[in-house]
């Protein structure tokens, strides 16, 4: 495992600290504009978040688009050697809130190639950063697994393995960053675990799991408003 996911900082961890099922969607923005231009690349990066939610939202419907504080996000960059033009790199989840998801689950978790190709095709239709600078290219693709990802010498080749690693300065959502803090906090102490991060998916020890079940049998309840 990455030494940095046990960092205490939730911008040090790794990707994959988030279980697989909570992310949707990659997309790689590539710009017409050299990366030696940008000063700070965490910087953009979190401005890139948050532009391509405000894109998205212009776009779905109010009542089914998730609320910005309950969207997983995360982007990186990197300087394409070749061309030193600067590449941002996304993942992330649901799109839509828990009740549309809750009415219509095959509108949200079918036809994910069709969508992604309509995500493309709305990121293409707006200014990056509401600004003038071009794009050279954009692709956006339905989030692959790690188990569909492993090459043939048995090595991963998945985005979480190579594109969000800490010199890349990845920036995480806020949300992002409350569920990871949360877990922190969680592994740390002997009280119930939060539903929050069960309804997520979040795996624990079994030692953790019976403190849980004791807490529980002991009359106490989650206190988390996450």
């Amino acid at each position: 495992m990455n030494a940095t996911n046990k960092a205490t900082n939730p911008y040090e961890y790794n990707t994959d600290s988030i279980p697989e099922h909570n992310w949707f969607y990659t997309a790689t923005i590539v710009i017409k504009q050299p990366a030696s231009e940008f000063s700070c690349r965490k910087t953009k990066n979190k401005e890139v978040i948050k532009w391509l939610y405000r894109t998205f939202k212009d776009k779905i419907l109010s009542d089914r688009m998730i609320i910005y504080r309950e969207w997983f996000a995360t982007c990186s960059s990197e300087i394409q050697k070749e061309s030193e033009l600067l590449h941002f790199h996304l993942i992330f989840g649901n799109l839509f809130n828990k009740q549309f998801t809750y009415d219509r689950p095959d509108l949200v978790n079918g036809k994910r190639e069709q969508k992604a190709k309509v995500l493309q095709k709305l990121i293409l239709q707006t200014p990056f950063l509401d600004g003038e600078v071009l794009y050279y290219s954009v692709k956006v693709k339905p989030y692959r697994f790690k188990y569909e990802c492993i090459r043939d010498d048995g090595t991963q080749a998945t985005w979480i393995g190579y594109k969000f690693k800490k010199e890349q300065n990845p920036y995480w959502s806020d949300y992002y960053q409350r569920m990871v803090t949360l877990k922190n906090k969680t592994d740390a102490d002997d009280s119930v675990i939060p539903k929050i991060l069960l309804d997520l998916g979040f795996d624990f020890t079994p030692e953790r799991i019976q403190l849980h079940n004791d807490a529980v049998d002991s009359g106490y309840g989650d206190t988390t408003e996450e």
